[in-house]
């Protein structure tokens, strides 16, 4: 079934509980039915244009075609060899077009190998620069876990002495 504006501004909604503000759902529809009737109003003055512009083409294929002057063959001549000519510049042209879209691909396959180069290159550099800092890590590691052990060992002597001071002889 087709809306019309007359439906939309006919339409009733049914009040409910935290429903929509009526006002506004009226209001947007009355928009709305403002649009359609724009539309419409539109299609007709388009479809009277369309009418119109068939009678036109109609009254124009029904006229008679003015009368063609006859051409020297001289003339058809000079025709063809401008349609070559311009054939011949119409290929020039798509060839230097190509040409130069290919060089330039080139340079863009060129200038991004040698900044994948450089991409790579600076990985592998960073990439050894951490693996330095992890080996110096490691041996500070290994460095303060053999203090710390002597660290303990010796407070382990010391408690161990202690102990014997206390001893009863």
């Amino acid at each position: 079934m087709a809306v019309t504006i007359q439906m939309i501004g006919e339409k009733e909604f049914k009040i409910k509980a935290h429903g929509y503000d009526q006002d506004e759902v009226d209001e947007f529809l009355d928009e709305i039915a403002d649009e359609f009737e724009d539309m419409e109003n539109k299609i007709r003055e388009l479809s009277a244009r369309l009418a119109e512009a068939q009678e036109e083409a109609e009254a124009a294929a029904q006229a008679p075609a003015p009368a063609q002057p006859a051409r020297p063959e001289s003339s058809y001549a000079s025709q063809e060899e401008s349609i070559r000519n311009m054939i011949i510049n119409t290929q020039r042209v798509c060839d230097e077009t190509l040409a130069n879209a290919q060089e330039r691909s080139e340079e863009m396959v060129k200038e991004a190998s040698e900044q994948a180069g450089r991409i790579v290159a600076d990985a592998h550099s960073e990439t050894q620069q951490l693996e330095d800092e992890m080996a110096a890590l490691r041996a500070a590691a290994l460095d303060f876990r053999a203090r710390f052990q002597r660290l303990i060992d010796d407070q382990a002597q010391i408690l161990k002495t202690e102990g014997e001071l206390f001893k009863k002889k």
